[in-house]
């Protein structure tokens, strides 16, 4: 392994230490840790998106269903059957 991949393979693993404990560093710095949720799953439904047409050519919306069907789910059992996001998001999946 040369230097430039050394250098390479440890950068990417300092940003995927840096993403992982996100959560942890953002929330006594006054972050935004749902909207930054909300922009990392969006971008894993785009980026699934990009895969499908770009390097595929298959144009298949079924992922956006099931992605919105999730989150219809989740939404409805929020509202009528728990009071707790976490509890919510474990029913909806439930079959």
């Amino acid at each position: 392994m040369t230097g430039e991949q050394t250098r390479k393979l440890i950068a990417l693993a300092a940003i995927w230490i840096v993403l992982l404990l996100a959560p942890y560093w953002m929330a006594p710095l006054g972050g935004y840790t749902a909207l930054a949720t909300r922009v990392l799953v969006l971008g894993l439904a785009a980026m699934s998106v990009n895969f499908l047409l770009g390097f595929t050519g298959v144009l298949s919306f079924g992922h956006a269903a099931y992605f919105g069907l999730g989150a219809y789910g989740t939404g409805l059992a929020l509202k009528f059957l728990t009071m707790s996001t976490c509890c919510s998001a474990l029913r909806s999946r439930s079959p």
